[in-house]
């Protein structure tokens, strides 16, 4: 299977990728997971929702999954695997 195919069959599994954070709020536990990516549901449906540098949505295709992994965190799919966390 293809990095790309194993992050959207993860993310539409109900899972999420997620940066392990440290010392960064006082509001929140020392660590915490930051969530990166993952799927919502809107009024259109499934969407791919990320927060890097700010947050939007995609739509739920490969092809978004794939222009978001390139032009928001400028990353390969194996790249992303291995910065983050699946949780």
């Amino acid at each position: 299977m293809s990095a790309l195919k194993e992050i959207y069959n993860n993310i539409n599994s109900g899972k999420r990728y997620a940066r392990l954070t440290t010392g960064n709020n006082p509001y929140m536990p020392d660590p915490f997971y930051y969530t990166v990516l993952e799927v919502i549901t809107g009024r259109k449906g499934k969407l791919i929702h990320w927060t890097h540098y700010g947050s939007s949505c995609e739509g739920n295709t490969l092809k978004e999954l794939r222009w978001v992994l390139a032009v928001i965190f400028k990353l390969t799919p194996e790249e992303f695997i291995n910065m983050y966390t699946l949780i």
